[in-house]
């Protein structure tokens, strides 16, 4: 850090030199068990990590790890697509079958932020293989707070998957805390200290497309880490950036999609 010398390289393409194509017992069903995506890096300070790999703080590629938060489609991308989202864990399952899996095991959302004690996210109410879509049915957005004591994550089995039976309900082993329905579709969320900030569109924005476009307004509100109850409101000229809130030295600042840089603060 001190002179930007290179201290090591760590190569993690599986590809066959020869042929360039990767080996096929680095598949097992719809799961690459292999090889990574570039994505943006995070530490617990132990470990660095990247989408679900882990190195050592000297670049060595690590088998074990501890859960930690990541996402399958990556850190920057906000598309929210159903089949992938963020996770508080150590692997990722994938496919028509096994997408929801994940999210039953361990603490799941569009956006997720934690502290020593729990992690607290904006996220679907249910995963399943049917009804999968936010906004048809009981499927909806909700606030929670679950438990950080995630349950060991079960060693992928060799060999092709076995498609489960259609219509298969998921029961999910995650501890919630609590969990609220909230008016605003978070797209920026940040955690300081015991109030947990989330930004986006007002309204019901799951169903009618003149909230998810923003036409109703959009606010930034502070919640309790507690329960989850709404502290204060602030109205915003723009959406947020996707996941873009940062605080620091006491203040908040909010990127906007309207090319501005908010800068939120008490008086002093």
């Amino acid at each position: 850090m001190k002179t930007g010398k290179q201290l090591s390289v760590t190569p993690i393409n599986s590809r066959d030199p020869k042929t360039g194509l990767e080996p096929q017992r680095m598949i097992r069903g719809t799961d690459m068990m292999g090889g990574a995506l570039p994505d943006v890096l995070s530490s617990d300070g132990t470990l660095v990590f990247m989408r679900q790999m882990k190195f050592d703080l000297e670049g060595i590629t690590q088998r074990q790890g501890k859960p930690h938060l990541f996402s399958s489609a990556g850190f920057l991308d906000g598309s929210w697509w159903h089949r992938t989202y963020w996770i508080y864990g150590g692997r990722f399952q994938s496919g028509w079958g096994s997408w929801p899996r994940t999210a039953s095991r361990v603490p799941a959302g569009r956006l997720l932020v934690f502290d020593p004690s729990a992690i607290y996210g904006f996220g679907r109410n249910a995963y399943a293989t049917h009804g999968s879509h936010v906004g048809l049915g009981k499927t909806r957005y909700r606030l929670f707070a679950a438990s950080r004591e995630v349950p060991p994550t079960p060693a992928a089995k060799p060999g092709p998957k076995k498609r489960p039976p259609r219509r298969r309900p998921t029961r999910s082993a995650v501890k919630y805390l609590w969990s609220k329905p909230t008016p605003i579709l978070a797209r920026a969320m940040l955690l300081a200290d015991k109030t947990l900030f989330i930004a986006g569109p007002v309204g019901d924005a799951q169903r009618a497309l003149a909230a998810f476009e923003a036409k109703q307004g959009v606010a930034l509100w502070a919640v309790s880490t507690a329960d989850g109850s709404k502290l204060a409101e602030c109205k915003l000229g723009s959406q947020p950036v996707f996941d873009g809130i940062a605080a620091a030295g006491g203040r908040l600042y909010i990127s906007t999609q309207s090319g501005k840089v908010l800068c939120l603060g008490g008086a002093k």
